[in-house]
């Protein structure tokens, strides 16, 4: 109800309201792209960094790109830096056709047996694990969830524990994936969660993994190797 103060109209300001919100909105959309863009960006250097020895790493790229990543780069820089990365990875793809994956020991690629045999459309929303299975491989995750009263109770947990991961807007990219995948994905992180240092970057490596195929999703089911 106060429309004078020192001599000031307020009233524009109030008229200006929706405006105010829509500059509210635009800055957090930025945000949110500038931490999707970074997060491409990790991952993407450990990607390249996980494909080539030491001895073969571009100290130059590895050099900009920490120095960035440590700062608060725009959006523009992001992207600069996410497509020298990139083409750096196009480079090793297209002169070594051999798997090279070279993902963290535990998640190496499942390799199917004459036993086993998968139908290779298999979407992520067709996958399918039994509970007890689920149990086995993610008693953290299972636990966390035991006494969720209903499904939307289950998933405002799961995003409670994201949050707590701190995974960010990579979380939103996993649920995309599909209610099984986002399940073993957040489990399987719980489970290791003492090893992993960054676990936004390891997320994202996951999932781009699991969205590509460049990773059997069984893989995610094996228990942790103790040290």
């Amino acid at each position: 109800s106060i429309v004078l103060a020192t001599g000031l109209s307020l009233l524009p300001l109030a008229e200006r309201y929706p405006e105010f919100v829509r500059m509210a909105q635009d800055h957090q959309d930025l945000k949110n792209e500038l931490g999707r863009l970074r997060d491409m960006c990790s991952a993407a250097l450990s990607n390249l960094k996980a494909r080539l020895l030491p001895a073969e790493w571009d100290e130059g790229l590895l050099s900009r790109a920490r120095n960035l990543l440590r700062r608060q780069p725009d959006k523009h820089a992001l992207s600069v830096l996410l497509d020298e990365i990139t083409v750096e990875i196009s480079k090793i793809s297209s002169a070594e056709p051999n798997d090279l994956r070279a993902t963290a020991p535990e998640i190496e690629g499942h390799k199917e047996t004459s036993k086993t045999q998968y139908v290779k459309e298999e979407t992520s929303f067709q996958i399918e694990v039994d509970q007890e299975e689920m149990e086995r491989a993610y008693p953290r995750l299972c636990a966390e969830l035991r006494f969720a009263k209903n499904q939307e109770d289950c998933r405002r947990l799961m995003d409670d524990l994201a949050g707590y991961l701190n995974l960010g807007n990579t979380w939103f990219s996993i649920k995309d994936l599909g209610p099984a995948l986002s399940f073993m994905i957040l489990g399987y992180l719980l489970e290791r969660t003492e090893t992993i240092s960054n676990h936004r970057g390891y997320a994202f490596k996951l999932s781009q993994d699991l969205a590509n195929k460049s990773l059997d999703w069984r893989t995610l089911l094996k228990k942790p190797r103790s040290n």
